[in-house]
C-alpha cells in the first residue's frame, strides 16, 4: 500500500531558495502547480494539503495572523506546497515569524528547512517526539530507503519522493523543536496566545493541535484525516483520548490534518467511525467488513470522492492488518492501548 509505514521515510529536498524555493530544472514537468489558499475566517487560512496518484501526501497547512507575521502551522511535503506558504507571505507583504508543528511525520514537516532558510528568525514549536525518531528510527530506515532507491525499479515521481525523504531524515535539525511542547497550555505565540494541547501516545508519540477561541476553530494535525486514519504511528487508545478532548472544546470549526473543514457534527460522526473502526480492527470481523463499514460511515464526509473509492477501502483493509499485526496499535507505539 502506497502510504503505509511511509511515514517513517518521509520527504524533504534542499533547493537553492530566493524568491522561489524551486531552482531551475528542479521540478518535474508533471509536477502540480502551488495549492490556492483559502480563508477560513478573519486572520486564518488554510493551505489544502493533497493525496494524488503515486505521490505521497501534503498535508494541510494552517496559517494564523500574528503581531508582526505569520504563524504557519505545518509545512507539507513537496516544494509547490511550501511554494505555496512562501507565496501567501510574499504576496501579503508578512514575514513567517514561527512555525508550529502538528507532529513529525514528513508530510507536514518537510518544508520546515527551505522556510526556515528564508526566515531565519522563525522558531518552531512542537513536540519532543521527533527526537526518538531521529535518534532510534530514522538511522535504520535510511538504510532502506537508500537500497529501494539503488534498485532502480521506482518510478521517477516514486524515486523523487524517497529521494527527498532520504536528504530530509540526514538533515533532521529543521524538525527539531526550538520552543518545545512539554505540555498543554496558553504559548505565547508572534504576540498572540495561542491555546496549544499537548496529545501524548496518540497519532504520533506526541501530537500538537491548537484552538483558537476567538474564531472557535481547532487545527487538530493529523487526530483527524480522510479518506481514512493515517494509523502508521498510532497509539489507539491515545487517539481516543485526544479526540475526546477536542470534543470537549467549545469549537464550531475543525481543520483535519488531511481532508476538508468539519463542522461540530460532521467531526462527531468522524469520531464515532474512527470509533467503530478500531473496534473493529480489535475483533475477528474480516478486514473487508471493516472497511467498508468506515466507508460507509464517512461517504458524506470524504465526498466529492466516491463512497467506495477502491484507494480509500484499500488503505482501510490494510490498516486493519497493520493493527492486528501490531496487536491494535503501531509497531512505532511504545504505549500500548491494549494487553
Amino acid at each position: 500500500m502506497q502510504r503505509l509505514l511511509a511515514l517513517a521515510s518521509t520527504h524533504v529536498g534542499a533547493f537553492a531558495c530566493a524568491l522561489s524555493l524551486a531552482s531551475p530544472g528542479a521540478a518535474f514537468a508533471a509536477d502540480p502547480l502551488p495549492p490556492t489558499p483559502l480563508r477560513v475566517t478573519e486572520g486564518i487560512w488554510l493551505i489544502p494539503g493533497s493525496f494524488e496518484g503515486e505521490r505521497q501526501p501534503d498535508g494541510n497547512t494552517i496559517i494564523f495572523e500574528g503581531t508582526s507575521g505569520l504563524v504557519v502551522m505545518d509545512t507539507g511535503r513537496h516544494t509547490w506546497h511550501r511554494q505555496a506558504i512562501v507565496d501567501f507571505a510574499q504576496s501579503n507583504k508578512r514575514p513567517i515569524a514561527a512555525l508550529i508543528n502538528s507532529h513529525w511525520h514528513l508530510d507536514h514537516t518537510s518544508g520546515n528547512a527551505d522556510i526556515k532558510r528564508l526566515y531565519p528568525n522563525a522558531l518552531l514549536y512542537t513536540g519532543t517526539a521527533v527526537e526518538k525518531m531521529i535518534r532510534d528510527v530514522w538511522p535504520q530506515s535510511l538504510v532502506r530507503s537508500q537500497a529501494t532507491l539503488d534498485a532502480g525499479n521506482l518510478s521517477p515521481v516514486a524515486a523523487a519522493d524517497v529521494r527527498g525523504d532520504i536528504e530530509t531524515r540526514k538533515n533532521p535539525q529543521a524538525l527539531r523543536p526550538d520552543m518545545p511542547v512539554i505540555a498543554s497550555g496558553a504559548y505565547p505565540i508572534d504576540g498572540v496566545i495561542f491555546d496549544v494541547r499537548l496529545a501524548g501516545n496518540a497519532a504520533t508519540g506526541g501530537d500538537v493541535w491548537v484552538y483558537e477561541p476567538r474564531s472557535r476553530i481547532a487545527a487538530v494535525g493529523d487526530l483527524v484525516t480522510l479518506p481514512v486514519p493515517f494509523l502508521d504511528t498510532a497509539c489507539v487508545k491515545g487517539w481516543r483520548t485526544a479526540l475526546d478532548e477536542i470534543t470537549a472544546t467549545p469549537f464550531t470549526r475543525v481543520i483535519p490534518g488531511h481532508g476538508g473543514i468539519m463542522d461540530r457534527a460532521q467531526f462527531l460522526s468522524w469520531r464515532a467511525a474512527f470509533n467503530a473502526y478500531t473496534d473493529c480492527a480489535r475483533s475477528p470481523a474480516d478486514k473487508s467488513l471493516c472497511a467498508a463499514n468506515w466507508l460507509a460511515s464517512t461517504a458524506t464526509l470524504r465526498a466529492p470522492e466516491a463512497a467506495d473509492d477502491a484507494n480509500a477501502r484499500e488503505m482501510a483493509e490494510e490498516y486493519v492488518a497493520f493493527l492486528r499485526e501490531n496487536g491494535g496499535d503501531a509497531r512505532l507505539c511504545t504505549a500500548r492501548s491494549f494487553p
